[in-house]
């Protein structure tokens, strides 16, 4: 993980050089992240990369395009891991109590089940969902093995 010594230090990294520590603030970071950006994967990573005041900023000021006016660095940065290019996102959907909905892997949208798609039943997530899930586990982990 790469972090900013303000970060480290927030999240209790004494040696940098430690794979422990460093790995289990970054999964702390990131995880934050996510939940600052509610789950959306593409402006947690952005804020990892650019901060997370400017993807703020860039969100407030362009809306849905804000990638697009993102630094070359963290859009290159994006879409090496997630795969998405700059380009509006999609409308979250309306939640509606009981509906299901699924992940579309190639385009990161939040697509809603037919209620007669019994076929379906189980709901999927992206490549890039399970990468950091993967992380947050392998962090948590980490976490729990220095606690005992």
């Amino acid at each position: 993980m790469q972090l900013m010594p303000a970060t480290s230090a927030q999240y209790g990294v004494t040696d940098p050089f430690d794979p422990t520590q460093n790995v289990n603030a970054g999964v702390q970071y990131l995880s934050a992240l996510l939940s600052q950006f509610g789950g959306d994967t593409v402006a947690a990573l952005a804020a990892y990369d650019w901060g997370p005041g400017n993807v703020q900023r860039a969100i407030a000021a362009y809306g849905s395009d804000w990638l697009s006016y993102a630094p070359a660095e963290t859009q290159n940065y994006v879409a090496s891991i997630t795969g998405v290019a700059p380009a509006p996102a999609p409308a979250a959907p309306t939640p509606t109590e009981g509906a299901a909905y699924y992940i579309d892997p190639d385009t990161g949208e939040a697509l809603l089940i037919p209620s007669d798609d019994e076929s379906a039943a189980a709901v999927t997530v992206s490549p890039t969902q399970i990468l950091l899930l993967t992380a947050l586990g392998i962090g948590g982990y980490f976490l729990l093995e220095n606690a005992l």
